[in-house]
């Protein structure tokens, strides 16, 4: 199982999604724990702005063939940085929830829960966020 995180970019003409993260991989796992810690500068996460569109999508990995959609979810850093879990790894009040990948069908099922350890911005990085 990999988690890719991706960043958008919306401008008048188009709709830019841009891959910024990708795991390491966690073998034959059900419910997988990733204890790396991802340091990115705020501007490569967002652009600056909190608010900015993020898709983190969850992926069965292949070694034979393309890698299989396990389903995805719509955050922001800022909704991250709100929704830490304080409980631990089985806090699911705060969880983030993975639907399916099917074309962003507003029924789609549900396909499990993604729970944050951790999320802050740097000192170093405060100085890069956009006035909102």
């Amino acid at each position: 199982v990999s988690l890719f995180l991706y960043r958008s970019l919306h401008l008048p003409t188009k709709y830019i999604r841009q891959r910024i993260y990708r795991s390491e991989y966690k073998k034959n796992l059900i419910n997988p724990l990733w204890e790396e810690i991802m340091t990115l500068p705020l501007t490569t996460v967002c652009y600056g702005d909190l608010d900015n569109e993020l898709r983190i999508a969850i992926y069965d990995y292949n070694t034979k063939h393309k890698h299989t959609p396990i389903g995805y979810c719509f955050t922001t850093a800022r909704s991250l940085m709100k929704n830490v879990a304080v409980r631990g790894n089985a806090d699911r009040e705060v969880a983030l929830e993975i639907v399916a990948d099917e074309g962003n069908a507003p029924n789609a099922p549900k396909t499990g829960l993604l729970v944050v350890l951790q999320a802050e911005i740097l000192e170093e990085d405060e100085s890069s966020l956009s006035e909102s």
